[in-house]
This record gives structure tokens, sequence and C-alpha cells, in this order.
């Protein structure tokens, strides 16, 4: 599960999603065209570690692949609340989709 942590900076607060994430190759890249940022095919997904890497669960595997996070936030919503999601390395591109959000 995810270490759900939080961190007070002032007026900035953090959460940290490092845990346990969801992985699905995609190696037809065909999961934007067929939606899976609203239909994630969980029934292919495997349990990933995060931070990690892809090889950890697909060794021999470079390619398009999509994570899932599900959580809540522990971070307090007002009118002026903006949300940001840092990521430490990425390989490549890395579009970021939620069910209703596009980011």
């Amino acid at each position: 599960m995810h270490k759900r942590t939080e961190t007070n900076h002032g007026k900035n607060r953090t959460q940290n999603l490092s845990g346990t994430w969801k992985l699905v190759p995609d190696p037809e890249n065909k999961g934007r065209e067929e939606r899976w940022y609203e239909n994630y095919p969980e029934d292919k997904a495997l349990d990933a570690p995060v931070p990690g890497i892809i090889q950890q669960v697909f060794p021999g595997y470079h390619g398009v692949a999509w994570y899932c996070c599900r959580f809540k936030t522990m971070i307090g919503r007002s009118s002026d609340s903006r949300y940001c999601l840092k990521f430490e390395e990425v390989d490549s591109v890395y579009p970021v989709d939620s069910p209703s959000h596009k980011m």
C-alpha cells in the first residue's frame, strides 16, 4: 500500500505516494486511444514498487507502460487549492491522466 506521509512546508503540504502501484505494459501503445485512464485494465496489472523501474516487474521490457495509483488526498481543499505532482525520475514521456482532471 502507499506510504501515506504528509509534510508541512509553511503553506505548502506534501503527500508522499511512494509504495505499491499497479503497472500494465502497453506494447501496442493503445492505452490512450482505449482510454485506460478512465477504465484501467487492472486484470492485467501487476504490483510495482514506486520508486522503481519497469524492469523490476517486467524484466527486459522497454516500452510504453501505464502506472496506476488510486489515493485520497490527505491535503485539505479550499477555493484556492492547487495540487502538483512531482516525479523524481521519468524515462521519456509521462502524460498524466485523471478520470476527472486532464493534467
